[in-house]
């Protein structure tokens, strides 16, 4: 069974379980097994080596190590040998050789993709151990395009998560402290609005700037640092 997300793929399968198959090797008798070559603890058996199984230890031409009991071992032989596992890609590659920052990425897809859920969802830096080319080709683009079907808040550091994804409501966040004083001497104080919103007032350190210029002094080091990066690049 498949299940395709544009670029993101889950492949799902059902295999014969090693430990089930451990389980079982444990109670044969070794020295029984000798004419039995496709018995052995390093591969799993195909299911019509198992049934073969199930006939060789009920005539007792494979016998088991002292301690078990015949009965239950061929009931335990035809318990479910099978796991059910997942095999998932993204752009063809398997998300088992992704870097951490990625695998979470594709969880994060999975989850949102596969949940028929409605309510907000809570992000908290998805960016994390993504590099900025990842956050804008990949996370900032699927945010934009999912959150038209559901409310996204995300906590972040990284500008491009705020500016690339359009974030229609920003919400800057101030302790109060030496040189960053807030209004009241209240510990935690915030200000919102859009990208755009221009509103300034003298109150505290948050009023004293718009939005845009808190994003650019938090998110990107400051204008002047945002300039020198500009000119560097030769932009």
């Amino acid at each position: 069974m498949k299940k395709n997300f544009e670029k993101l793929k889950i492949e799902m399968k059902y295999e014969l379980s090693m430990k089930y198959w451990e389980s079982i090797y444990e109670c044969l008798n070794g020295t029984s097994l000798r004419g039995y070559l496709e018995y052995n603890s390093d591969s799993l058996p195909n299911l019509e080596e198992l049934k073969n199984l199930y006939s060789l230890l009920e005539k007792e031409e494979i016998k088991l190590k002292k301690g078990y009991n015949k009965k239950d071992v061929l009931k335990s032989l035809t318990t479910n040998p099978f796991i059910l596992k997942y095999d998932i890609t993204e752009n063809g590659i398997n998300i088992n050789n992704m870097s951490e920052g990625n695998k979470s990425f594709v969880l994060l897809e999975l989850i949102i993709q596969l949940g028929n859920n409605e309510f907000p969802i809570l992000i908290d830096q998805p960016e994390d151990d993504l590099d900025n080319r990842s956050v804008y080709e990949g996370l900032v683009k699927f945010l934009r395009n999912k959150k038209i079907e559901r409310q996204i808040i995300v906590a972040t550091h990284n500008a491009n998560v705020v500016v690339g994804a359009d974030a229609e409501n920003i919400i800057v966040a101030n302790q109060n402290g030496v040189g960053t004083e807030n209004y009241n001497e209240r510990q935690f104080n915030y200000k919102n609005g859009a990208l755009e919103n221009q509103i300034k007032d003298s109150k505290d350190i948050l009023g004293r700037r718009t939005i845009q210029e808190h994003i650019c002094e938090i998110l990107e080091g400051g204008k002047q640092a945002f300039e020198r990066r500009k000119r560097k690049y030769k932009f």
